[in-house]
């Protein structure tokens, strides 16, 4: 078989969705131990070695120094063979542009744990010398490690690097309340086209490449007016994702207008501490007309400060009638096809209006999947369960019937009439009777006559009991019309204040809360 046939069938071996790692179990290491015809085309072909997944950890690198009669502990003499397979790999790769994935694990129950360890300064030292071929790289390690490859840039300039991520933490030994300043090298690549940035304590670049296509900033604390700031430096922007806070001892200062005529889709995400007035304040000062996909959530739906409600029971954040994202929508007059929101806290009549402004939306989302990695679960006062009186999206008003008018709502208008992509998360006032109705009415097939989407995927969280059963019947309705939807259903055994940590239900055995008279009564309600 020809080297280059031979070549191309090698390059089909490498993993699709992950870069290759260090094992012998998986190409390309796997293809130099069958044959000395299959390792001559391996080894000479640098495309094989371009990318590479590297983990690396200080857990017991520090024991060497302790039993030094002992010879190297084993996890030492792991890291370092990795590191003779790492030099080599890289050799392979000849001048071709490398993509790198680097995890330095750092054991925090190891007290012998030292980033500063031989075994790490030599791992280091050699992705550091071919930092110039860099193109792609995510990074998830101590600031104090990454800070060693961002001083190497003082020689050598990552000129290659298109995709940055990285995933910064510190150390108990980095002095977590005094944490080491990352550098800000690597983030003013020249040619950096896209970045994605997590940590804690990091401060963006005043100099950032003003070519930056994508952004996903999920640094804390970054403030509502660094954020508007770094923006304007990023013109060409096409998608962006940013965490945002509020510096409570400084007031919003007036800024001008945050222009981006190639942004298309905007994620906005806040910690709780934003209050609406800054928010409105925040989306006035941008210039989109390119946008399609708007999302805007809360981190968490319980914020810190009552001082910063409109008017809102509880601790529920109530919004008035200048709703943040449709003061974006109305200034650009924009036609998006995906939206996101929570629909906690919001009148039924700026629902309306998100609906009747935005006729085009195929994609909708309500409710975020940001509390604590349990989607559908919002905080509520035990004692003031108001979530119910603030959950005011009446899935009956996006019910359509055969003829095309709808069930309930506003005289003979069809809200959403391109929808085909429905996702609600911590919904607890809709029925499953509703939501039945609504599936059916939205998969009837006579409704495509009229101008009206069908409905291809369905996903409703409940942050309550099931009392009906209704996705079989939903499936059997979509299989007989020889409509293929992807529906997903998911329900919550228990009220949403049980995984409140300031409840006193919270961390209650499961067979002692399902006794309990107050879950009988709750559930029943």
């Amino acid at each position: 078989m020809p080297p280059e046939v031979l070549e191309e069938i090698f390059w089909q071996c490498l993993p699709e969705r992950r870069y290759p790692t260090t094992s012998f179990r998986e190409a390309p290491l796997l293809l130099t131990h069958v044959c000395r015809q299959w390792r001559d085309v391996a080894i000479s072909s640098p495309r094989l070695w371009s990318s590479i997944y590297i983990s690396w950890t200080d857990g017991g690198a520090g024991r060497d120094i302790y039993n030094r009669s002992s010879g190297p502990t084993l996890e030492s003499q792991i890291i370092h063979r990795r590191c003779d397979l790492v030099e080599q790999w890289i050799s392979r790769s000849g001048f071709l542009p490398l993509s790198l994935y680097l995890n330095y694990i750092h054991d925090e129950d190891d007290r012998t744990a030292q980033t500063d360890a031989e075994v790490n300064i030599r791992m280091v030292t050699i992705l550091i010398s071919q930092i110039y071929r860099w193109a792609n790289a995510t990074m998830i390690m101590p600031v104090e490690i990454y800070n060693k490859f961002d001083a190497a840039l003082s020689v050598e300039e990552p000129y290659m690097l298109r995709t940055l991520d990285i995933r910064g933490y510190f150390t108990r030994s980095g002095a977590y309340w005094q944490p080491t300043k990352p550098g800000m090298g690597l983030l003013s690549a020249p040619n950096l086209q896209k970045l994605s940035i997590a940590g804690m304590a990091f401060t963006m670049p005043t100099c950032s490449p003003c070519y930056l296509t994508n952004l996903n900033c999920q640094v804390h604390p970054f403030h509502h007016e660094e954020a508007l700031g770094l923006l304007s430096r990023l013109p060409a922007l096409i998608h962006c994702k940013m965490l945002i806070s509020v510096n409570l001892t400084q007031e919003f200062n007036a800024h001008s207008t945050v222009s981006l005529p190639y942004l298309q889709s905007l994620v906005i995400l806040d910690n709780g501490d934003v209050s609406n007035p800054i928010k409105v304040r925040f989306y006035s000062c941008f210039d989109a007309p390119s946008l399609k996909w708007l999302s805007d959530g809360r981190l968490n739906h319980v914020v810190s400060s009552p001082d910063i409600f409109n008017n809102g029971p509880g601790n529920l954040v109530a919004y008035g009638p200048d709703y943040p994202p449709m003061v974006l929508i109305k200034r650009c007059n924009l036609s998006l096809k995906r939206l996101s929101f929570e629909h906690y806290g919001l009148s039924p009549s700026v629902i309306q209006e998100i609906f009747q402004k935005l006729p085009y939306l195929s994609h909708i989302e309500i409710g975020h999947d940001y509390f604590y990695g349990h989607d559908a679960i919002y905080q509520t006062n035990e004692e003031l369960d108001t979530s119910m009186s603030y959950e005011n999206l009446d899935i009956d008003t996006l019910i359509v019937d055969a003829s095309g008018e709808e069930i309930s709502g506003a005289e003979h208008q069809v809200y959403l009439p391109n929808l085909t992509v429905f996702v609600a998360r911590g919904v607890r006032k809709w029925t499953d009777e509703s939501v039945l109705r609504f599936a059916l009415s939205r998969l009837n097939p006579s409704i495509s006559g009229r101008g009206i989407a069908t409905l291809k995927s369905i996903h409703v969280s409940f942050a309550r009991d099931m009392i009906q059963d209704i996705e079989s019947t939903i499936l059997q309705y979509a299989k007989e019309k020889g409509i293929d939807v992807d529906l997903k259903l998911q329900y919550h055994t228990h009220p949403s204040y049980f995984n409140y940590t300031a409840s006193t239900y919270y961390g209650v055995p499961d067979d002692i809360i399902s006794t309990s008279p107050f879950y009988m009564h709750e559930s029943s309600s």
